[in-house]
């Protein structure tokens, strides 16, 4: 289980403190009942600051983490505004208007979450997140080296050094350390550009997490992996994933996606051959990504990248089409909860030599991927499998805007929802264009 990805600033990182003692007595109870996901009792203390000063910065502050965790943005919004009303010269607006930008971000009203993001660097330069806001709001609107040229104020300060090196054409005298990214899925997009690096003659050793050795060792242009609990070797440079962009592409449209980049282990690939249905179309079907932890609440979520399978089991009913569990961990309780004659093709204990390995197979076998945005969606990608991928409404920056297909993917297609929660329509769209495919077969 993840920590939430998204940065939330808190009071404490400027040094904002309620200015009386009763005040600041009643902010440290809510302080406190945070820390011990007690939101209520957090509330309550902060109404009672408000009660009796309607002008503190500081418990509107608080209002706001705690109707964001609750999933009430509109809720935490106001509380932030009310923040910026009670500004003086005691308080930044900052973290107000960092905080905005985050929830503005969430919900995908991107110009108005740009905005406050430069208000926030404005008003404090050196605040933590709020480039990196700005860089995700510009790559999604394919402006790319402005997004990185933002992306760049979170990396380490040689950065530019590195660089150079990095594009140079020939790197036969570099051993290069290339940190995996954050999730399955950004070390499936990214590490494509090992394989560009292996081009220019460097050696490329890979520390990644230990379930992912098996999947990365199948890559030829990877010359040693590392799991992350062994000590890595002095190399010319260690780097992460995410900085490769910068190297190899200078838009948008020039993104490396030769593909297959990820493979597969052939007689695994002829085994699930035999195991799956025969005379069908089968999809491959994945409907929830991990899940996240809000730090405020304590509360499990997965940031709108979860679609109900009561939804995608209405594709079943699509003539010929038999639907194949690609799902792993959370979700998976919901196959109880189909009709016991569901039909839905599940296996059991996969995956067991290594995160992806039955899963990979299992894909090269399939007509069709349909998943959320996870780590099966870039797989599918990598592998050069046909995918579909459904996104919310907020998607994530490197599905970039209004677009149905991809530049990282050239066989993928994206479905995405014309309103936030709208899955009904994705769904719709989705089966209408199935049902082309079909009746082409």
């Amino acid at each position: 289980m993840k920590i939430k990805a998204i940065i939330f600033v808190t009071l404490s990182t400027l040094g904002c403190f309620a200015s009386d003692n009763w005040a600041d007595d009643l902010l440290q109870k809510a302080r406190t009942s945070i820390s011990e996901k007690d939101l209520n009792s957090a509330r309550t203390y902060c109404q009672q600051i408000l009660e009796r000063d309607k002008d503190n910065f500081s418990a509107y502050f608080q209002l706001g983490l705690i109707a964001y965790s609750d999933n009430e943005y509109y809720e935490s919004l106001e509380h932030y505004t009310n923040c910026l009303r009670t500004i003086n010269d005691r308080y930044s607006p900052a973290s107000a208007y960092h905080n905005m930008g985050t929830i503005l971000h969430e919900i995908g009203n991107i110009n108005e979450a740009y905005f406050a993001f430069e208000q926030a660097i404005k008003n404090s330069p050196n605040i933590t997140g709020s480039y990196k806001h700005l860089a995700e709001i510009d790559l999604m609107r394919s402006e790319w080296q402005k997004g990185w040229e933002k992306f760049e104020h979170e990396w380490e300060k040689n950065w530019n050094e590195k660089k150079a090196i990095l594009q140079r054409k020939d790197l036969s005298d570099c051993t290069i350390l290339i940190r995996d990214g954050d999730g399955f899925g950004d070390t499936f997009n990214w590490i494509r550009y090992a394989k560009l690096l292996k081009k220019k003659n460097a050696k490329i050793i890979v520390h990644t997490r230990p379930s992912l050795m098996r999947m990365l060792q199948m890559c030829p242009y990877i010359d040693e992996c590392i799991p992350w609990n062994k000590e890595v070797p002095e190399c010319t440079m260690s780097i992460a994933l995410i900085q490769l962009n910068e190297i190899f592409a200078d838009d948008v449209d020039s993104i490396p996606n030769d593909v297959p980049y990820l493979h597969v282990d052939e007689t695994n690939v002829k085994y699930w051959q035999k195991t799956l249905p025969k005379n069908r179309f089968n999809i491959g079907i994945c409907w929830e990504c991990r899940t996240y932890k809000d730090a405020t609440s304590g509360k499990s979520h997965t940031k709108h990248r979860a679609i109900p399978l009561e939804k995608l089991y209405k594709l079943s009913t699509v003539d010929n089409v038999q639907l194949i569990n690609l799902q792993k961990n959370g979700g998976l309780s919901q196959i109880n909860e189909l009709p016991s004659n569901h039909g839905l093709y599940v296996f059991n204990n996969i995956d067991k030599n290594g995160a992806f390995t039955d899963s990979s197979a299992i894909m090269k076998n399939l007509d069709l991927v349909l998943t959320i945005d996870t780590a099966t969606a870039h797989l599918a990608g990598a592998l050069g499998v046909p995918v579909w991928v459904i996104l919310p409404y907020n998607a994530d920056w490197r599905w970039f805007l209004d677009r149905d297909d991809s530049p990282w993917y050239p066989t993928m297609r994206l479905f995405r929802q014309p309103e936030p929660g709208d899955w009904d329509s994705v769904i719709t769209t989705v089966k209408q264009e199935l049902e082309k495919i079909i009746r082409k077969k």
